[in-house]
């Protein structure tokens, strides 16, 4: 009887992994919830940066302008998924 509830206890972590991941694929797909942390930058806050990024100034200040780090600044410009708003859904 004890070998049979741990073996059943060996196992329920793994269905447990798998409920939930099964439950945030579907929210991504159905309802397009986004995890993570919000973006400290909006899409025109990046669209205002990206010229001064391209005339040479340096991330920091432009970081510094917009009160981020020069290191959140350059995560913001890489995301290929922008954010249209502050919901967390965003534009390709």
């Amino acid at each position: 009887m004890l070998i049979l509830l741990g073996g059943s206890a060996e196992f329920e972590p793994g269905l447990i992994k798998a409920r939930a991941r099964r439950r945030a694929e579907s929210g991504r797909k159905i309802r397009g919830i986004r995890f993570g942390r919000r973006p400290k930058l909006s899409p025109f806050q990046i669209a205002e940066a990206l010229p001064r990024k391209a005339n040479g100034e340096a991330l920091t200040e432009i970081g510094k302008s917009y009160g981020v780090s020069h290191s959140n600044f350059e995560a913001e410009m890489t995301v290929p998924l922008r954010r249209d708003n502050r919901n967390g859904r965003g534009t390709p």
